[in-house]
């Protein structure tokens, strides 16, 4: 099996060496993959989460949840009253990391809205902007402890 990089996708397959040539430079005639497997790569590692959090940018806290979470970005349960694709929300988190519970809270641009694997319901696709070094740091160890404590959780 070979796999390429190509862009932000991976590439994978199977294939056979048909010939092998060594002038005027050395290179292979590989057979056509039966069949190709691809995958984009994120900016980040990914996890899988059921995090309670609460959008602070309303009159009122509005609470919701994280249902996967990376240092780029969550996806986040749609809540009332609803938001579209460009606006911009504010994240109040409480992480675990390492024990200690850490209160981080995150900006983040709606980048999309999409229906939730398995659920039925709807969620915001977020991509945070302007997060602080210390709120990066955070949200990298909370998602590497996880990905070491639970590797199953990994997206």
């Amino acid at each position: 099996g070979k796999v390429l990089l190509a862009a932000q996708m991976q590439i994978g397959f199977t294939t056979a060496v048909g010939k092998r040539a060594v002038n005027p430079f050395e290179y292979l005639h590989l057979q056509f993959p039966r069949r190709i497997s691809m995958r984009q790569i994120r900016n980040a590692e990914r996890i899988s989460t059921t995090i309670n959090t609460r959008v602070l940018d309303a009159d009122e806290a509005i609470p919701t949840v994280v249902t996967n979470l990376s240092a780029t970005g969550a996806e986040v349960r749609v809540w009332e009253p609803a938001r579209v694709v460009g606006q911009t929300v504010s994240l109040e988190l409480i992480l675990d990391i390492h024990k200690v519970r850490t209160r981080i809270v995150v900006s983040g641009i709606i980048r999309n809205i999409h229906d939730i694997a398995d659920s039925g319901e709807s969620a915001y696709g977020i991509e945070f902007v302007d997060v602080s070094t210390q709120t990066n740091i955070f949200l990298k160890s909370f998602v590497y402890q996880s990905l070491v404590e639970q590797p199953h959780r990994r997206l």
